[in-house]
């Protein structure tokens, strides 16, 4: 019964995906691709902002999601390689890799953005210090590599990585650091501001 009503979940998919023009379902599919990709870097810019319990390196975000993309192009071929005789008849959805992207992409937005968004107290004054930096790079070229400061707030005994694009600042520098609570109760960072000293 269970197979039945699998066969014709997968039937009524495939009937709706044949329908839709060749010439549409590659714009379509574009299209859906481009969106993710911004709803990534938006989500990964609200994920940075975010104060939790661990510090999460949050500039590396988009490497995991592609690299659970890619994961699929070297699974399938060893799975399709290992399946058994029986069993080669039958067609594996490899939609899977989509489902996992989805997960790591569609999750995170709905929990960080509009906790980041959508304030539900005043903000807090907080005084930070630089613990730590490194550099990610954003493509391939050497040039865009964006620099990193992992930033210390003494009052709440909570860091989190802070994107400087181009600019640097030595280890040890001050910082002040405004802090609002979010809708889900989750502290964001809001600004920051280095002390001259």
């Amino acid at each position: 019964m269970e197979k039945h009503k699998k066969q014709n979940r997968t039937n009524w998919h495939g009937k709706q995906v044949i329908s839709i023009p060749s010439k549409l379902s590659g714009t379509l599919f574009i299209l859906i691709c481009i969106l993710l990709v911004i709803l990534q870097i938006v989500t990964q810019w609200s994920c940075m902002d975010t104060l939790l319990p661990i510090c999460i390196p949050w500039m590396y975000y988009q490497y995991v999601v592609l690299g659970v993309f890619l994961l699929s192009f070297i699974v399938n071929p060893i799975r399709r390689h290992f399946r058994n005789s029986l069993h080669r008849k039958n067609t594996i959805s490899d939609s899977y890799e989509w489902k996992l992207v989805l997960v790591l992409i569609i999750v995170p937005a709905i929990i960080f953005l509009p906790n980041r968004y959508i304030p539900i107290e005043h903000g807090k004054i907080y005084k930070g210090k630089i613990i730590n930096q490194t550099s990610a790079p954003v493509n391939k070229s050497s040039s865009s590599n964006r620099n990193y400061i992992k930033i210390k707030i003494d009052q709440v005994d909570t860091s989190f990585w802070y994107c400087l694009n181009k600019k640097t600042k030595p280890i040890g520098s001050k910082c002040v650091v405004s802090v609002r609570r979010g809708i889900f109760g989750m502290r964001y960072v809001e600004d920051v501001d280095f002390i001259v000293e």
